[in-house]
């Protein structure tokens, strides 16, 4: 775990949940990574994943393509997609009350809306947690 997340998740997460402090989640697909457009064998089908330098930067690690896999297996047993999947994974987590999903089109807004119906279990949370190690901060913050 980064310093910069060791300090995140051991500070800021558990005082906001404390204090009654919403979290709002920047970047919550991650560029559309947990759309689940990008896999390890095809890591450019879209115009973005094609020319996003800092997107290679950021999320193509083998355990970023973990926590995809993870996100298309449950979206395939429910039976929605892998957007919804991870919104709602991240809407279950303590004190977390508004992702911000950055929707171009109406149907990331549409997906965004239903992954608020989704409930997961506890054992599919698991499942999606298990795969994630923090990546290093890239840019401003």
């Amino acid at each position: 775990m980064t310093d910069d997340k060791a300090l995140q998740e051991r500070e800021m997460n558990p005082f906001c949940r404390d204090q009654n402090i919403a979290i709002t989640l920047w970047n919550s697909l991650a560029r559309r990574f947990l759309a689940g457009n990008r896999t390890r064998d095809t890591h450019a089908p879209t115009v973005r994943s094609r020319n996003d330098d800092s997107a290679k930067n950021m999320y193509y690690q083998d355990a970023d393509f973990g926590i995809v896999d993870v996100v298309l297996e449950i979206a395939n047993e429910k039976d929605v997609s892998p957007a919804q999947i991870a919104l709602a994974g991240l809407l279950q987590q303590p004190g977390v009350t508004s992702p911000i999903i950055g929707a171009s089109k109406m149907p990331h807004l549409d997906q965004a809306v239903a992954a608020l119906d989704i409930e997961l279990s506890s054992d599919e949370c698991e499942r999606l947690e298990a795969p994630y190690v923090p990546n290093k901060v890239l840019g401003h913050t």
